[in-house]
């Protein structure tokens, strides 16, 4: 499961995992201050606006997607809104004092 809090652990995981693999080949030719690191989140949020702007530029449904015939994407689009709605980054692994350096 990925979605909903069932899916948080997971997400973050896969979020630690890729951000350590990822700052690892980066910082082999370039350097990161910890002010763009501390951006991180904002950032994820700018992203998922645009995702979510685009589900609904590519979908011809009404704001509560009833039409739709994925439910994974329906469950997507609401836990985005929320998480958008609140300021809350698809996954919190800065907030808890983790590192990836």
């Amino acid at each position: 499961m990925y979605g909903g809090e069932e899916g948080k652990d997971s997400r973050e995981d896969q979020a630690r995992r890729f951000l350590a693999h990822f700052m690892k080949g980066y910082t082999r030719e370039n350097t990161l201050e910890d002010y763009w690191m501390a951006q991180i989140p904002l950032f994820l949020m700018l992203r998922e606006l645009i995702v979510y702007i685009g589900v609904f530029r590519n979908y011809d449904v009404d704001e509560s997607f009833s039409s739709l015939n994925n439910q994974w994407l329906k469950d997507w689009i609401a836990e985005s809104k929320q998480r958008i709605e609140q300021s809350i980054p698809i996954v919190d692994i800065w907030n808890r004092g983790e590192n990836t350096k």
